[in-house]
C-alpha cells in the first residue's frame, strides 16, 4: 500500500530531505487506509537514521504541513508515589493518519503466475524481422543438423523456400555524380 502514498508524498515540493524520507519510512509502514500505529519514536528515530527528538521534529513538520495526523492513545496506569497509588494518563501508542490524498487501489492486483498476457498469440513472423535475417539464420541452423536425416530435410525445404522469397538483385547501374559550380 505504502507505493500510491509514497507517490503522492513525492509531489510536495515543499518537503526536505530529510522529512521526506521521514514521511516515506511512514508510509512504508501504513496500512490501506494510511494509518501507522507506532508504538516507539526510537523505532522509528532508528529507521530515519535520525535522533528520537528529530523523528519527533519532523514529525511536527508533517503535521503542520498537513501531510500527518497525529493521535496518541492513552491509557490509565497505576503508580506507585511514596506509599500509594495514583492513576496516571500513559501515552501508549501514537497512530498517524494521512491526510494527504492519494490514489487508492479500487480492487487488488492479481498475481503474475494467474494473469492472463493481455497480447495476442503471434501467428505470423511478418514483423519480427526481415527475409534475409530467417534466410540467414536458416542456413546457420543447417549446420546443426546431420545430412540424410529427416530434420536435415526438413531445414533443407525450408532454406529453399526462403531463397525462392528473396527477390533478384536489381542489375548495378553505373554511379554518375554532377558537380556544378556557383558562378
Amino acid at each position: 500500500m505504502a507505493i500510491p502514498i509514497i507517490a503522492a508524498i513525492r509531489q510536495q515540493r515543499y518537503l526536505k530531505e530529510s522529512v521526506l524520507h521521514t514521511a516515506q519510512e511512514l508510509a512504508h509502514k501504513a496500512s490501506i487506509y494510511g494509518t501507522v500505529h507506532q508504538s516507539s519514536n526510537a523505532y522509528m528515530a532508528e529507521k530515519c537514521h535520525c535522533s528520537k527528538r528529530t523523528f519527533q521534529r519532523h514529525v511536527v513538520c508533517l503535521v503542520k504541513a498537513r501531510i500527518l495526523k497525529k493521535t496518541v492513545i492513552k491509557t490509565l496506569v497505576k503508580v506507585k508515589v511514596g506509599d500509594r497509588y495514583e492513576i496516571r494518563l500513559h501515552n501508549e501508542i501514537n497512530v498517524y493518519t494521512f491526510t494527504l490524498s492519494w490514489k487508492k487501489l479500487t480492487s487488488p492486483q492479481t498475481p503474475m503466475d494467474t494473469m492472463t498476457t493481455k497480447l495476442p498469440y503471434r501467428q505470423d513472423k511478418e514483423k519480427a524481422g526481415s527475409l534475409r535475417e530467417d534466410l540467414h539464420r536458416a542456413e546457420k541452423g543447417l549446420g546443426f543438423c546431420t545430412p540424410g536425416t529427416e530434420a536435415y530435410r526438413a531445414a533443407l525445404q525450408h532454406l529453399e523456400r526462403l531463397r525462392a522469397l528473396v527477390p533478384a538483385d536489381p542489375p548495378s547501374l553505373p554511379l554518375v555524380i554532377t558537380h556544378q559550380q556557383s558562378p
